[in-house]
């Protein structure tokens, strides 16, 4: 959130933010006229799994009101998205799919490097010092074989394939 005030701001957009626990949100039912998640569900997957995914969608949509929006965006397949929102009170309105033109250089890289293996631990749960070391340092190392190789066959980094898009109203 630290980086998020100054963005916002930085673009005239006047926003509160909240920090909480995509599975338990601090909303009540039916508040919010819209709800999306940019390649998020991937992470609650890591440190939850497949549970975690469907609590998070099914979360969005409680608080959603009559009629109000949700867009997922991630790197599932849409037959993944539709088993998700299958036993929800939505309707999907439209689905997409398209590779994004993402390419970061060796320095940006390095630091999603970074903050993508801090990330991959607090998801993961891990106690001791020793398994945290362990998860940053497979995350970093794996990460990096990738980045490496693109770098030198392409002169860029991306960090992510095609990402299918599905948006859906709710119900009632």
């Amino acid at each position: 959130m630290s980086l998020a005030q100054p963005l916002l701001a930085e673009a005239g957009v006047r926003a509160a933010l909240v920090q909480a626990d995509a599975r338990r949100l601090p909303f009540a039912d039916g508040t919010l006229g819209s709800a999306s998640c940019f390649l998020g569900l991937q992470d609650v997957e890591i440190g939850f799994g497949e549970q975690g995914i469907r609590e998070v969608v099914a979360e969005a949509v409680r608080v959603l009101s009559p009629d109000g929006m949700l867009t997922l965006l991630d790197e599932f397949p849409v037959e993944r998205f539709d088993a998700l929102l299958d036993e929800l009170p939505v309707a999907v309105t439209d689905r997409g799919e398209r590779a994004l033109d993402v390419r970061w250089n060796r320095q940006v890289a390095e630091r999603a490097i970074a903050l993508y293996a801090e990330g991959w631990l607090a998801q993961a749960r891990a106690s001791g010092q020793a398994a945290h070391d362990q998860i940053r340092t497979e995350v970093r190392s794996r990460m990096a074989v990738e980045v490496k190789r693109q770098l030198d066959t392409q002169g860029y980094y991306v960090p992510f394939g095609p990402v299918r898009m599905v948006v859906a109203r709710k119900i009632g």
